[in-house]
């Protein structure tokens, strides 16, 4: 059975995309929800976007997205759009550099390729860290160096390198598989890369470790900034808790409260930071403070019980409506929901968010959508290390092209499809209408 991609979260965007193959939203007028063939691949979502507003890791990770936003602004005039880094101090430029490169790190996968053998027939011979010094600056991040061999030829070592992105998939995956199992259902076996990755390494080094005992590992890991250095550190400590019979997860537990009750400090300023970036009461404003508010309380759930998607998953195996508590408790991201059909069709697609029809808020919507569109617009900038001139930027849709109806989008689809900024021209619509016509004049120092 293969794993078929139904699903994917985009993380500092924090929306959900399900695609044709999970047809959970596709009929408004009668939805059809999740069921029990279907709640493991959204669940798997869903837990990418608890650990962005949940642990250390997602929330400075976020921060970091709020500050190249930010940087990217300065290589945007009033009214213009980016000249990339020609205008840019050489101080603003290293920052940019700095933190483009961390961003690479925390959010981009390392593609190692694991052998293709059973795991039966591999060693492991060893596990380091790396340490990789960001661009121009005193600071590292950590990568595992995990060198694997058949058994009966060691000569034949593969290097497969470990960084968060393979360690959030990773945990992500096994508690969707966590779940499956207790719903009955067997999981469709997922690439080992990303997904495996870190569980394969647990099982050659410790045999006897549990599945809980290896999510509970990475969830403990994501409780810092650089999970890996973290993940390693727990990785050389079990074989002496294994000596002593002692028990892991109680230890990991201890360990992740004080993790977190020592970082108090560092998370509040950190949520501190990202706030003071936003001092105009506008809708996206409203809507990163909505962000930081989540995070708040979540980071304080964690004080109170460090490995809570565990209870979620059991709370969700006996109850399915028991997912809509757990958004509700934990929070929510906007969903769009991929339907069959010419995505040059208007509203082909439809787009949710998980409120009551009395709970909305018109202009929190709004700044959700427009801080979506302002991550989209200057991620399409990025190249290695910098950003591109506007006008070297290849044709991009907008990332509401399918969902969209606005007469802009029906009578000039061509200008939504390729250059969707060049709406922000037009005063009209970036104030009332078109989100990424709001974003992309926010973006240029329009506003804040």
């Amino acid at each position: 059975m293969s794993y078929i991609t139904a699903a994917s979260f985009l993380p500092d965007y924090l929306v959900i995309r399900l695609t044709n193959n999970l047809t959970a939203f596709a009929n408004p007028d009668d939805i059809e929800g999740f069921t029990t063939q279907t709640i493991g691949y959204f669940f798997h979502e869903w837990v990418h976007y608890l650990h962005n507003v949940s642990t250390l890791h997602g929330i400075t990770a976020f921060e970091n997205a709020v500050a190249i936003w930010s940087d990217f602004r300065h290589s945007c005039s009033v009214g213009t759009y980016s000249t990339g880094l020609a205008n840019l101090s050489s101080d603003l430029t290293q920052d940019i550099a700095q933190r483009l490169a961390f961003w690479r790190a925390s959010r981009l996968s390392s593609k190692s390729k694991f052998p293709n053998w059973a795991l039966s027939e591999l060693k492991l011979i060893s596990v380091e860290g790396e340490l990789r010094r960001l661009l121009g600056s005193e600071y590292d991040v950590t990568k595992l160096r995990c060198d694997v061999a058949p058994s009966e030829q060691i000569d034949e070592v593969a290097s497969v390198l470990i960084g968060s992105h393979e360690i959030i998939e990773g945990v992500a995956w096994m508690l969707e598989d966590r779940l499956n199992t207790a719903l009955g259902k067997i999981s469709p076996a997922p690439r080992v890369s990303p997904y495996q990755l870190v569980r394969n390494i647990f099982r050659l080094k410790y045999p006897f470790l549990t599945d809980e005992e290896i999510i509970v590992c990475m969830l403990c890991s994501l409780q810092d900034s650089d999970p890996p250095a973290t993940l390693l550190m727990i990785f050389e400590l079990i074989e002496s808790l294994h000596s002593k019979g002692a028990s892991l997860i109680d230890e990991l537990r201890a360990r992740a409260v004080k993790t977190l009750s020592g970082n108090e400090p560092f998370a509040t300023e950190v949520l501190r930071r990202i706030e003071a970036r936003f001092p105009v009461d506008e809708p996206m404003a409203k809507a990163v403070k909505s962000v930081v508010n989540t995070m708040s309380r979540n980071l304080k759930r964690r004080l109170q019980d460090p490995f809570f998607e565990l209870a979620i998953v059991d709370a969700v195996s006996r109850n399915l409506q028991v997912m809509d508590d757990s958004i509700r408790e934990y929070g929510a991201c906007c969903v769009i929901q991929q339907r069959s059909g010419d995505p040059d069709d208007v509203c082909r697609d439809l787009m949710f968010d998980f409120v009551r029809s009395d709970e909305r808020d018109e202009r929190l919507e709004f700044g959700w959508r427009k801080m979506h569109a302002a991550f989209n617009f200057m991620q399409i900038h990025i190249r290695e290390h910098s950003f591109l001139p506007t006008s070297a930027l290849p044709g991009c849709p907008c990332p509401f092209y399918t969902t969209c109806n606005l007469s802009l989008r029906v009578e000039k689809p061509s200008v939504c499809s390729q250059t969707p900024w060049k709406w922000s021209e037009t005063e009209d619509v970036r104030e009332t209408m078109c989100w990424y016509a709001a974003a992309t004049f926010a973006s240029s120092r329009g506003e804040q």
